[in-house]
């Protein structure tokens, strides 16, 4: 499969990810999961939610995505936090 790049995606690429090969890292890459698509479709600006967009994860923390074998853009991969309280915990507890 021949991906494309496209000027918009190299621009980004020069801009948030000085000094690192947009080739190398492109091959390295590998599908994101659930939870990392997740956080591409919030992070973005752009609405990238439905189906037809596909989304690539580097291993330095790049996300790139993917519309009819174009690069459209490339972003970092901010990873939300998925913090659960603890109501079992000795402070929950306490004020029982």
């Amino acid at each position: 499969m021949n991906i494309i790049k496209t000027n918009h995606a190299i621009e980004r690429w020069q801009e948030r990810f000085i000094g690192i090969d947009f080739d190398e890292q492109f091959k390295l890459s590998k599908p994101a999961t659930k939870s990392q698509r997740s956080s591409i479709k919030c992070s973005s600006g752009n609405s990238y939610d439905n189906n037809k967009y596909n989304y690539i994860v580097s291993p330095c923390g790049c996300a790139f995505v993917i519309f009819n074998n174009r690069v459209i853009t490339v972003m970092p991969l901010i990873e939300r936090m998925n913090i659960k309280k603890n109501h079992r915990g000795k402070k929950a507890r306490m004020y029982r």
